[in-house]
């Protein structure tokens, strides 16, 4: 440590930079970490922003870190200092800071006589300033890597940064997480209920069962209605911005995407991840890794990919869900708006650069872009078109109408955009919901904040599998029933929060479904028993008609909406897949009783959905 200390030399210029950009590449070229053409190419894109050219050689490159920012010490006649072999001083190391410290590219590393050495990857006459009013030193920079950097804060703060991304939004906001929100109490009202069900029909059957039948008919014909009153309002709801941002007008946009068993997808993820079209330096794309995931690191690894990805690495703690791990890598986000994006995403080249020009057009109190989704492999077999059919549904007819109509928008899971800051201010995502996605946008509703929906589309891996479907679905299902309980523990408060018609929209949208689902086996068995006479007794004639007609409603409005949306998106050979969409809703019953069950037994749990596994990539 005093060989560093005495070796580190004193910058005494006002203005701290990374020297002419010519003799930086010239270094890198004669280093042979890059080829000439590639150097020129940099320069020339350096030049073109007016920023210096070793900041845009190290993000926008795969030269290791290490080795170019020796080169870069050497030629500001620093030290350069490996924070994973000489760690720093962790008395200097202050939590409140780490947004500062990844502001700046920098960490206090040593106490230097009466002053202090500051590791960084960019020494600037701002990071200068801060670090004198902060430490009331005077300031001698040292050279480490971004990573290094990263890397001391994660050893330095891992378990407060790991707490935080599980309970700060249930210490802050309490019932605002699904963290207890299932109480031993509700199980005990649910099978109370349940019990006077069944007292009812035992004593009074016919009375009782022509109510229930009364009842979810009516259910029925409410979200049957609810989607008629969304597609009269679909129309017209998505953004369309005129002229796309220049490059040298595009902010720093940080992209997460949480892997967990991904190995396979790893090749395709990057090169989706490099045809973005948005300048490479100002791309802070964070890979999210499971601790414990070594087959996904060594994949990663093997593409050598440019160092504007980050590897993160989450450290274990329940509940592993993709919500806390976005919460973990968002301690070390740069960007001044922030998205997510699934291992088997391709997203539109274009969607980072129409998200910033989309959010420079709106009002501040517009911090999230909602992009459309679908799948490139829609066609592999009949569970993969009814997928489809039920995603271009969502989000060309549902996600607009509730948008018109000022309704809380359920985000996707994926490539949704956020103003970082408002994202915090939030609460980021909640770890103990398994639809974090969802409850973030009624959450974000509630705070009188909106969501617009992106004229750009993300296309992603449908599963070709029953078994996988099942898994997703459940998860899914569970999650809407988690969001649903979260946000009616105090009802009157969000009804005053969202509206009466925003409330109306949580009870249709996130609510029923499920209850539809589960009451679903029950009211067609009756139905059926009813119509072949098998029951016991009679029921009203109008109740069986009743039925029939809901029967009726429902297969054609199924028929409709997939007619529309196969028309729209111009899919072939999908007759089959539309006469047969209704008999897809009935997978969703038996799913929706996994879902039930494992809200009871492991309502944390994240059911995985494999990806890779398609004959299409994309």
């Amino acid at each position: 440590m005093d060989a560093i200390v005495a070796q580190a030399p004193v910058s005494t210029s006002e203005e701290v930079t990374l020297s002419n950009p010519m003799r930086t590449g010239e270094r890198i070229q004669q280093a042979g970490l890059l080829p000439a053409e590639t150097v020129q190419h940099i320069l020339a894109t350096a030049a073109s922003f007016d920023e210096p050219s070793g900041k845009i050689l190290s993000h926008s490159t795969n030269v290791v870190p290490r080795l170019f920012y020796q080169q870069l010490a050497e030629q500001l006649d620093l030290t350069y200092v490996d924070l994973q072999a000489t760690r720093p001083e962790m008395t200097l190391l202050f939590q409140d800071d780490i947004g500062s410290y990844i502001l700046h590219d920098a960490i206090p590393f040593r106490r230097a006589n009466d002053g202090i050495l500051i590791a960084t990857s960019n020494p600037t006459s701002a990071l200068k300033r801060w670090a004198e009013a902060r430490f009331e030193a005077s300031v001698t920079f040292v050279i480490t890597s971004p990573r290094d950097i990263v890397a001391a804060l994660a050893n330095r703060f891992g378990n407060h940064l790991l707490q935080d991304s599980c309970f700060a939004l249930y210490n802050a906001q309490p019932r605002r997480s699904a963290y207890k929100s299932l109480p031993a109490r509700l199980w005990t009202f649910v099978g109370l209920g349940l019990l006077a069900c069944l007292i009812s029909v035992i004593l009074a059957p016919v009375a009782a069962l022509t109510l229930f039948i009364a009842l979810v008919n009516c259910a029925y014909l409410i979200s049957i209605g609810f989607k008629w009153w969304l597609y009269r309002h679909h129309r017209n709801q998505t953004l369309r911005p005129t002229t796309l941002l220049a490059d040298q007008e595009l902010p720093i946009y940080t992209v997460l995407i949480p892997l967990y068993d991904e190995a396979a997808s790893v090749p395709g993820l990057l090169k989706a991840m490099r045809a973005i079209d948005y300048p490479k330096h100002r791309l802070d794309i964070k890979l999210v890794l499971e601790a414990d995931d070594q087959a996904t690191l060594e994949a990663i690894q093997r593409e050598r990919p440019e160092n504007y990805f980050d590897i993160i690495r989450v450290p274990y703690q329940e509940p592993r869900t993709k919500p806390k791990a976005c919460n973990y890598a968002l301690h070390f986000a740069r960007g001044r708006y922030v998205t997510i994006y699934d291992a088997e995403d391709r997203p539109d080249p274009q969607q980072l650069r129409k998200a910033v020009t989309a959010f420079r057009q709106l009002p501040d109190t517009t911090v999230c872009m909602q992009a459309r989704l679908n799948y490139y492999n829609w066609e592999e077999n009949l569970l993969t078109k009814w997928f489809a059919i039920e995603y271009a549904s969502l989000f060309d007819i549902m996600l607009p109408g509730l948008h018109c109509l000022r309704m809380p928008i359920p985000l996707g899971g994926t490539s949704n955009h956020f103003h970082l800051q408002r994202l915090r201010e939030l609460g980021e995502w909640d770890p103990f919901n398994v639809t974090e996605d969802a409850d973030l946008g009624i959450r974000l509703a509630a705070h009188q904040f909106q969501t617009a929906l992106l004229p750009s589309v993300t296309l992603e891996e449908a599963p070709i599998f029953v078994s996988i479907w099942m898994k997703q679905r459940s998860r899914w299902i569970k999650g809407y029933i988690q969001t649903w309980l979260v946000h009616m523990r105090r009802s009157n408060h969000t009804r005053k929060r969202l509206g009466w018609r925003g409330f109306i929209g949580l009870q249709v949208f996130v609510g029923l479904p499920a209850f539809l689902f589960l009451c679903a086996p029950i009211f067609w068995g009756i139905f059926i028993l009813s119509l072949t006479g098998a029951l016991p007794f009679a029921l009203p004639s109008s109740i069986t008609y009743s039925c029939l007609v809901i029967l009726v409603l429902g297969i054609a409005n199924h028929w409709f909406f997939a007619w529309k949306v196969t028309q729209s998106w111009q899919w072939h050979r999908m007759g089959l897949a539309i006469l047969s969409y209704p008999f897809y809703w009935f997978l969703h019953i038996w799913a929706s009783f996994i879902a039930v069950y494992q809200l009871m037994v492991k309502p944390y749990y994240w059911e995985k959905t494999p990806h890779g596994i398609t004959r299409y990539r994309g």
